[in-house]
């Protein structure tokens, strides 16, 4: 790779350069997937690979560099290993794995800060959508979020943890709490019985005993 001080004057006054441990933003064009894209001798070039080359002076164009701080558009050097496909991948999948343990139980729902609905927001999306007369885009729009993340809701793929949906979600018995959940929904008069049975995966009878507070009574 043939470059001179012209291009690595270009290139540094590209990057935000800070301490060895922080990483050295691009600041330039990035592609589709967040790498910077630098022009070398008329060759597009990823920038984090221009700096492991400079700082290197060596790497093979069968081998990847990798970014230690899975960031992208850094370019600090001390952050960029090399290695193949699969140790890519492998590192990846491990980092993939701490992360998801760490953020399985803090994130969940409601509590994940990216959440923009509640609970509430999600029984009421599986009630809307035993309603056939509205349409799913109709939905969306009402909680703004996407067509698919109502399709995901629904199919019991996301919020698997919230009960009430239709007849494949996962069923669970009943309690105090999901009774109480069942006589506020039924309150809004917007739902009927029947349909009320097939969210919470109950019979119409049970939901009748529900409402006349005959089972799981209010105290």
């Amino acid at each position: 790779m043939k470059y001179d001080k012209k291009d690595l004057e270009r290139f540094w006054t590209k990057v935000d350069i800070r301490n060895w441990d922080e990483c050295w933003e691009w600041l330039a064009q990035k592609d589709k997937d967040g790498y910077g894209r630098i022009k070398i001798k008329k060759k597009c070039l990823r920038a984090h690979r221009f700096s492991f080359f400079i700082h290197n002076g060596f790497v093979d164009k069968n081998l990847y560099v990798c970014h230690s701080c899975d960031n992208p558009s850094c370019v600090n050097p001390h952050h960029l290993w090399i290695g193949t496909n699969r140790d890519n991948q492998n590192d990846l999948v491990e980092k993939s794995k701490i992360i998801n343990k760490k953020n399985k139980s803090k994130n969940m729902g409601e509590k994940s800060h990216l959440s923009k609905l509640k609970e509430e927001d999600v029984i009421a999306i599986r009630n809307l959508y035993l309603d056939k007369s509205i349409l799913i885009k109709d939905i969306a729009n009402k909680f703004d979020i996407t067509i698919t993340n109502v399709q995901d809701i629904v199919k019991n793929k996301t919020w698997k943890h919230v009960y009430g949906g239709n007849k494949n979600a996962s069923r669970m018995k009943l309690n105090n709490k999901k009774a109480n959940e069942i006589r506020k929904i039924y309150a809004k008069g917007n739902i009927t019985r029947k349909k009320l049975g097939k969210m919470y995966g109950v019979t119409k009878n049970n939901i009748d005993k529900i409402l006349a507070n005959k089972i799981w009574t209010i105290k």
